[in-house]
């Protein structure tokens, strides 16, 4: 497919998705969304996965009808490991009326031209062939709300305080049992111990008189 057989989108486009932003987060699982058709012809609509792993998109294929709206699941497998999608697109392709009707796949073998475009959908590209087959796309993001990490650095801070602090009180109390201790055993000496040699003598004097 070369540039002359493309042209920009138009501003317009038949196919309205309410929403351009999905959140995921550990509590919810599931996200909806609705895709409106408001032109009078037949939609054929995909949606895709940048990870299809990570996400499961119920239902992938639609057709809609003209003036129908659809509601679109996305669930988050929460086990998978593959990483995670940063955005998720919505193909149309808008077939004439004289086209055989058939899903999405056939539709766009039909028309190769049609599915060269639609891989090219960045480019938000239509043909521009004389079937007058269109394509569309929207692209939606998608953001994650990471849980919050609980900062346990205060608890251990003040555990750490508590214990110095514990430590310090300890060792003030080692010390005045220490010195009460060396105190009373100064006494105790004291108490026991014999008189001078000096009042010995005085009293050996005064006995022998």
């Amino acid at each position: 497919m070369t540039a002359d057989d493309t042209i920009a989108a138009p501003v317009y486009s038949p196919v309205v998705v309410d929403m351009n932003e999905l959140v995921f987060s550990p509590t919810v699982e599931a996200h909806s969304f609705v895709v409106k058709n408001t032109s009078e012809s037949t939609i054929f609509f995909k949606v895709e996965l940048t990870v299809v792993e990570c996400c499961s998109v119920k239902p992938n294929k639609v057709i809609l009808a003209p003036k129908q709206s659809q509601t679109i699941n996305v669930t988050w497998v929460k086990h998978s490991t593959t990483g995670k999608p940063l955005q998720l697109l919505v193909g149309t392709i808008i077939v004439p009326e004289s086209d055989e009707p058939g899903d999405m796949d056939s539709i766009l073998s039909r028309h190769a031209d049609a599915k060269e475009g639609f891989m090219a959908r960045r480019r938000k590209l239509i043909l521009k062939k004389p079937c007058e087959t269109m394509l569309y796309s929207h692209i939606m993001k998608i953001r994650w709300n990471e849980p919050l990490k609980e900062d346990s650095s205060n608890d251990g801070t003040c555990t750490k305080e508590n214990t110095s602090n514990e430590e310090t009180v300890k060792e003030d109390a080692a010390e005045e049992n220490t010195s009460t201790s060396t105190v009373t055993e100064k006494e105790v000496r004291k108490k026991k111990s014999p008189l001078p040699i000096f009042f010995q003598n005085v009293f050996k004097l005064g006995s022998k008189k």
